[in-house]
């Protein structure tokens, strides 16, 4: 590796961003003022670990796929590293565009929120690089603490505290669990380096008892049933740009330190591993599409389907543990895919404010493609990728996973994942319904005008356009030509996987 600094810049870059807001929004106690200030702040540092992520993904590429250890083996610079920290600053670049309008209309202290956001993201990238526990440790309790502050914003919203009391508790059990696993990993194997892990003569019971305890850390930590408790709490209680990042952001870096530590430390252990999270994978499906069923509130919704989706990226683990390649790269495919669906419907739920619509349950969608088509064709689109309908993304991305399981010799894991898919088309579908074919029952708010649409002043900005419609363009190209995608995915799956 050129500098062990390199693959560390990311992380370190968007950590001082988020010391520089909370620093400027100290010293700057006018309101208005700081939010321009956090704001231009949170963008450079954002732009910034963006130009690293590209010299790092330049470098791997000249370097066949991996670029060495650093610290002492604590850090690894790999395609797969690159790829994770690639997807996690698309998250963050998607929900810094809704931001703005958020802490404006909500009253969201500006310095605290952009200061957290960019300390998440920071504990986001250190656990794509991560090849120790002890870093693996320090990256999901960074990423942790902000998430569990950001959910709690703004203060005197009692959903919101609610929410980020009960993630709280929850995110502290799996730290808990997961730190108990590794000091069981540590004494069996003598050290917290993953490779070396892997490397070392395995003690039996004490091994096996370290590796379950890290799973279930992990499981909390990324949504799995039944370790999923009051994540729809959670989730309901944020703000619609908070609970995209938690969607996302967490979910990219959990699962992709989860495939580390599998396939690294782990490989000897595969059976009992794949074993173990099948019965989670078929009970977090279920759990996940029949809890969405029945919710008329779209935040709940989006939440249980994420629980969901969960499930099936954990059909990507399980065939990794026989075909390593094929079900990392499938795991991958759909991270990348679900980041931009996911972050895509909750930047058009964050700026509705914005534009006068409140969309908080299914009635308030009614008659949304009359008052607002734009965003209601583009709120359509992301949900039938995320029911997995061709020729979208999402149908391409539930093909890789459940391929990958048939290929790894699960086929009931494959009927297991149809069923939820076909469920998820009902709760998916539903919204589309109301907003092209019911009429609203309040036709009149203070953002419309008399006959029920919408008032022509109100603007989502350009800058959530963009976001919105290159997302829209993404899941469409990504639908009718995965190619270039499976390759790449393919290619950090290889060398994560050692080939």
């Amino acid at each position: 590796m050129a500098s062990e600094w390199d693959v560390l810049l990311p992380a370190l870059v968007t950590a001082l961003g988020g010391l520089a807001v909370m620093l400027a929004g100290a010293w700057h106690p006018d309101r208005r003022r700081a939010q321009t200030i956090s704001a231009f702040i949170s963008v450079a540092a954002t732009l910034a670990a963006g130009v690293l992520l590209l010299g790092d993904l330049t470098a791997v590429l000249h370097a066949g796929g991996r670029l060495g250890t650093a610290f002492g083996g604590s850090i690894r610079g790999d395609a797969w590293g690159v790829l994770i920290g690639i997807v996690g600053w698309v998250s963050l670049v998607m929900t810094l565009v809704a931001s703005d309008t958020m802490c404006r209309r909500d009253g969201v202290p500006p310095a605290e929120y952009y200061g957290l956001l960019l300390l998440g993201a920071s504990g986001m990238l250190l656990l794509s690089v991560a090849q120790s526990l002890m870093v693996v440790l320090l990256g999901i309790e960074i990423l942790s603490l902000a998430s569990y502050v950001l959910t709690a914003l703004p203060h005197g919203d009692g959903a919101a505290i609610e929410g980020g009391t009960k993630y709280f508790i929850l995110g502290s059990v799996g730290s808990s669990i997961l730190l108990f696993g590794m000091a069981l990993a540590y004494g069996a194997g003598g050290t917290l380096d993953l490779s070396g892990i892997g490397a070392a003569p395995g003690r039996g019971g004490l091994s096996h008892l370290g590796l379950g305890l890290i799973v279930i850390g992990l499981a909390f930590k990324t949504g799995i049933a039944p370790f999923h408790m009051w994540v729809p709490d959670a989730y309901t209680g944020a703000r619609a740009v908070v609970t995209g990042f938690l969607a996302t952001a967490v979910k990219i870096s959990a699962f992709g330190v989860f495939a580390r530590v599998l396939v690294t430390a782990y490989p000897g252990l595969s059976m009992i591993w794949s074993a173990a999270l099948s019965g989670l994978a078929v009970l977090t499906i279920a759990l996940g599409c029949l809890g969405a069923v029945g919710q008329t509130r779209l935040k709940r919704m989006l939440a249980y389907s994420s629980i969901a989706h969960s499930g099936f990226m954990l059909l990507g683990l399980i065939a990794a543990g026989g075909h390593p390649v094929e079900g990392l790269a499938a795991t991958a495919f759909y991270l990348v895919v679900y980041t931009i669906q996911t972050v895509g419907v909750f930047v058009l739920l964050a700026v509705a404010g914005r534009l006068g619509e409140d969309l908080e349950t299914l009635d308030d969608c009614a008659g949304l493609s009359r008052r607002r088509p734009l965003a209601a064709a583009a709120m359509a689109l992301m949900l039938v990728s995320l029911t997995g309908i061709p020729p979208t993304a999402g149908f391409m991305a539930k093909l890789q996973v459940l391929r990958a399981a048939f290929l790894d010799g699960h086929p009931w894991l494959m009927v297991i994942g149809l069923l939820g898919a076909l469920i998820s088309v009902y709760y998916y579908l539903r919204p589309i319904v109301v907003m092209y074919m019911l009429d609203p029952q309040e036709p009149s708010s203070h953002d419309r005008t008399r006959d029920g649409s919408a008032a022509p002043s109100a603007s989502a900005g350009w800058g959530v356009g963009v976001v919105i419609g290159l997302a829209s363009f993404a899941i469409v190209a990504v639908g009718l030509f995965p190619g270039d995608l499976l390759d790449w995915v393919s290619w950090a799956a290889g060398s994560l996987a050692g080939r």
